[in-house]
């Protein structure tokens, strides 16, 4: 039973189930503890703690208290109605247009931890904000299509977003790991809440004029270059290298996710485009670091999914672009499938193949 068993590394004595044991009023979810589906989870704001109870669908919130509350009337179509009239005559003047993509069903009871996280992200300058808790909880559940939604309907939660991701302080000498760990977690994020959501996208592409020019604390780059910056800080020389190399090769490849839903808008692919984004990522793929190997294989797959395989959707001649702007890949990719050519499952090859 010790492996059902979490026990504090301070206090052996001090052990809890690994399996949170809900009961009918907010608990305190330890660390480490999974969480069961179907519980009610908030945020306490002022400590980062996540709490979680038995989900009661007829609880009452009381901020909710004093609303109005939503009415509609259903009209049902009599025997006998002729269904021959011309279906066009019926769509009142004025109406919406039709959406293809379709209507996003929201759950039956949201999530409070969503709104606390989001809460807590948007308040990033005041002090003692439990950021980490709050990117934890959204990453979890950015890859649901109807909060995916949400939190690209929110242009701030964004902006902060894409500013922590592109964060310079990744870079410096002495660099705090819970930076890189924290640049991965939006990077992550941005790239769940994109995923497979057409609505998502839309949304985000809707307010890039406002992102890109916007200039995140700490650097006077706008967002339109700093975002798709993709170079990969270095592994310091310490007895941390492991988890160093560990968080660098998580960094890259969410920031990898971020891109590829990012440039499926064609305004942002452009931008990516002109502001030398494809120069970064040839960079990182010609790194020759052991640890990075599995995050360029999925930036390797970026690229041919987005430019060069229009069976994955990409829209051929877009890139490589005319002239010899992006003459320097086919050079370097040439050169790595030389000298990776005895690994048959290195991704250079089949990249070199397509350019």
């Amino acid at each position: 039973a010790g492996q059902d068993l979490i026990c504090s590394p301070d206090d052996s004595g001090d052990c809890y189930p690994r399996l949170f044991q809900a009961t009918e009023d907010f608990q305190v979810v330890r660390e480490g503890q999974e969480i069961p589906q179907g519980l009610h989870v908030r945020l306490d704001v002022s400590t980062g703690r996540k709490e979680a109870k038995i989900n009661d669908p007829n609880e009452q919130n009381p901020a909710l208290e004093g609303l109005p509350v939503d009415s509609a009337v259903v009209m049902v179509e009599q025997e006998g109605f002729s269904s021959s009239v011309d279906q066009g005559a019926q769509i009142p003047k004025g109406a919406p247009a039709y959406e293809p993509i379709g209507k996003i069903k929201a759950p039956e009871v949201e999530s409070q931890a969503f709104h606390d996280s989001l809460t807590v992200l948007k308040t990033l300058s005041l002090a003692d904000r439990p950021v980490d808790a709050a990117l934890s909880i959204l990453k979890d559940i950015s890859h649901d299509i109807y909060y995916g939604l949400k939190i690209a309907e929110d242009p701030k939660a964004v902006k902060e977003l894409l500013c922590m991701m592109s964060s310079q302080d990744v870079f410096a000498r002495d660099v705090d790991e819970e930076a890189v760990t924290l640049a991965g977690d939006a990077a992550s994020i941005i790239g769940s809440a994109l995923q497979n959501n057409q609505k998502a996208l839309a949304e985000l592409e809707s307010s890039w004029p406002e992102h890109s020019q916007a200039k995140c604390p700490g650097t006077d780059r706008p967002l339109s270059q700093a975002v798709f910056n993709m170079l990969v800080p270095q592994v310091p020389a310490s007895g941390e290298a492991t988890r160093a190399e560990g968080n660098r090769l998580s960094l890259t490849k969410a920031k990898t996710s971020a891109l590829r839903g990012l440039i499926k808008s064609p305004t942002i692919r452009d931008e990516f485009l002109a502001n030398g984004g494809m120069d970064g990522v040839l960079r990182v793929l010609l790194l020759e670091r052991p640890d990075l190997v599995p995050a360029q294989q999925k930036l390797a797959n970026l690229v041919m999914d987005s430019f060069l395989d229009e069976g994955m959707g990409a829209t051929l001649g877009v890139w490589p672009r005319p002239g010899d702007i992006d003459h320097d890949w086919d050079f370097q990719l040439k050169t790595l499938a030389k000298l990776h050519r005895t690994e048959k499952a290195h991704w250079s090859a089949e990249l070199w193949k397509r350019l």
